[in-house]
């Protein structure tokens, strides 16, 4: 069952109110937050495309 109640747009609410109170810090932390994303994918990249010895 799906609840009819929940309001459509919390995220973004949220997003706003972060940014409000954290202007610089919130930025900073998903910048660094898809930066360890982007890091620690690469090895897994990096095994698929070496050829077996």
């Amino acid at each position: 069952m799906k609840n009819k109640n929940v309001k459509k747009g919390v995220i973004g609410r949220l997003l706003k109110t972060m940014h409000g109170f954290y202007p610089v810090m919130l930025p900073v932390t998903v910048i660094c937050i898809v930066f360890s994303a982007v890091v620690s994918s690469v090895p897994a990249n990096d095994i698929k495309t070496q050829p077996m010895p």
